[in-house]
């Protein structure tokens, strides 16, 4: 309401005696109807047209525009009853709008008072624009701060939402397969059925899921990893009792990049991040939706401002019922100063709280210390600290909160029933100079199961989108699902995608292709030349080099167009054909 009044209520407010003016008067009403009318006419029209596109309206609607004015006769037929709703609308607008009409008062008022008045409204205004003093302005993913999935449009405002896409880019669908082929090449939702064998043969195993994310942790930290110089201790040991993914990679390269990929299985393969795209509203098959199906509770923790980067409404979204933020930990003599509250403290409030919780459960917590400014608190004891940079210092001092974690964990009743996933959210990019790009996207991931015990290493590639088919792998999670990543261990896909700049990325055992825009691509054995200093393309057999072209230009065709038509869930998938 204040983006679209704004105009009108600065020109309301402005100092000046012209607001007594009939001529003035006259331009405050044009300007109030030129703004409101179509504001409410977005939202009238979402009245029947939410039925065919699943969302409120954004700024995808202008590619509706030649066939609207092609179909315009037919449809004031179909749907004269919106026409009538709207003209309602406005008669009850002009008569309110006459109910405050402004007279003129006797006397003037102090221009003083006047400057106040509009001094204090202009702050109110911003206030309000921002919708409250929260960290960040609210945008359409907050709307999953308050309900479920399925009821969030029902909190959003189609003016509000087609407002926000503005200042975002919009995805063009793709058409380089017909459907049939398309899903042939590469389908993202890989159960169509409660019929597929491969569910019927499995027996659910209701453990408890644990996914631990470390922030901007490289393998270049890890002994297990090959490092030389290790700053994981704790990690390294857990290595010796997990199943190790020695060739894993992030989908994108920020935190909001990692949170949707890990818990949304959603890649980064857009100029924007989904959380802040316009796409953030539709509707995912997230960790914690799936599992509170088969009867979880459902918790995330994460020890900064309850409002960063709106990692809180997205795992709301992703299902997580339940959020442990600074708000909640309300301790602020535990506050590194920067980032939120420190790991060595939120680690046993995590473990304390997930205690109270009925099993089975799914919890996810995310570490931030290891992160610029490198802040450790004074009196936390980490010995030798000059041999090593503030970086990995503060790597080594997570990796400690981590194994205190662990020791309080094992003594609660729910250790040994839970599967622990640990992995980053992104590299640390100090780390990846000498490297080549896509190494910059290299990072851990264990699968550690208390009941097993047992030392495996995988060398297939993977990515973070894995996670979620790779968790629903291991309980033999038995209800259709769709999701962008392939199984862990029986897949025969071993693949990693991203964008990076202006190219897109497809990584399997073997080759690298660097796809780039006006489609122009490499190839490179990422093996014998990790630098990509020789393209290979000339060289490499026609079929192998179609198929990885085909393999990506599938995944982009199905990324941009599940966006576009709000089918990324197996639900709305289903509802769509």
């Amino acid at each position: 309401l204040i983006y679209i009044n704004a105009l009108f209520i600065f020109l309301s407010l402005v100092p000046h005696h012209l607001g007594f003016q009939n001529w003035y008067q006259k331009i405050l009403k044009t300007v109030f109807y030129l703004f409101n009318l179509p504001a409410i006419l977005l939202a009238v029209i979402d009245l029947e047209f939410y039925e065919y596109t699943l969302r409120r309206s954004t700024a995808d609607l202008k590619g509706y525009a030649n066939d609207f004015s092609q179909q315009l006769s037919q449809y004031l037929l179909d749907f004269w009853y919106l026409i009538a709703a709207m003209l309602l609308i406005v008669v009850f607008m002009e008569w309110l709008y006459r109910k405050t009409k402004t007279t003129e008062l006797s006397g003037e008022t102090p221009l003083l008072g006047q400057v106040v008045v509009f001094i204090v409204s202009i702050g109110l205004i911003v206030i309000g624009s921002r919708g409250g003093l929260q960290a960040r302005p609210i945008s359409t993913i907050n709307a999953f701060d308050y309900s479920e999935t399925q009821y969030s449009d029902l909190i959003l405002n189609t003016p509000f939402v087609f407002l926000h896409s503005l200042q975002h880019h919009s995805l063009k669908e793709l058409n380089y397969f017909p459907s049939e082929k398309l899903s042939q090449i590469f389908d993202p939702c890989k159960y169509e059925s409660n019929n597929d064998t491969s569910l019927n043969q499995q027996s659910f195993e209701a453990k408890n899921v644990f996914v631990i994310i470390l922030e901007s942790f490289s393998t270049d930290f890890l002994g297990s990893y090959g490092s030389n110089k290790t700053c994981t201790p704790f990690l390294d040991s857990l290595a010796n009792h997990s199943t190790v993914f020695k060739n894993m990679y992030s989908n994108g390269s920020r935190s909001v990049d990692g949170i949707a990929s890990i818990m949304g299985s959603i890649p980064n393969l857009s100029n924007e991040y989904f959380i802040h795209s316009n796409y953030a509203t539709n509707n995912i098959d997230g960790l914690g939706s799936l599992l509170k199906r088969k009867g979880y509770e459902t918790a995330f923790f994460h020890g900064a401002d309850n409002s960063s980067f709106n990692i809180k409404s997205f795992v709301s979204k992703a299902g997580f019922d339940n959020y442990f933020g600074e708000d909640e930990y309300n301790n602020n003599n535990d506050h590194d100063g920067s980032w939120g509250i420190y790991d060595h403290k939120f680690f046993p409030y995590t473990i304390d709280n997930v205690s109270k919780f009925n099993e089975p459960f799914i919890a996810g917590l995310f570490s931030l210390s290891s992160h610029h400014p490198y802040k450790l608190p004074k009196d936390y004891d980490l010995s030798n600290q000059s041999e090593y940079s503030e970086i990995e210092n503060s790597v080594r001092y997570t990796d400690k909160a981590l194994g205190q974690f662990f020791y309080l964990a094992k003594e609660k009743d729910w250790y040994k029933n839970t599967l622990f996933v640990i992995t980053a959210d992104h590299r640390n990019y100090s780390y990846s100079k000498q490297r080549n790009s896509d190494y910059s996207f290299k990072i851990p991931l264990f699968f550690f199961d208390p009941s097993i015990n047992e030392s495996i290493v995988v060398e297939n590639t993977v990515q973070h989108i894995d996670i979620l088919p790779g968790i629903m792998e291991n309980l033999k999670y038995d209800l259709p699902y769709c999701s962008f990543g392939n199984q862990l261990i029986n897949s025969d896909r071993h693949e990693a995608f991203h964008r990076y700049l202006d190219k897109f990325v497809l990584i399997d055992d073997e080759l690298t292709l660097h796809y780039h825009h006006g489609d122009k691509f490499f190839f490179y054995d990422h093996n014998i030349d990790p630098f990509y200093q020789n393209d290979i393309t000339d060289d490499l057999p026609k079929i192998r080099k179609d198929n990885m072209i085909y393999r990506l230009q599938a995944i982009k065709q199905q990324f941009n167009n599940s966006m576009i038509k709000t089918t990324l869930s197996y639900k709305t998938r289903q509802t769509a054909n």
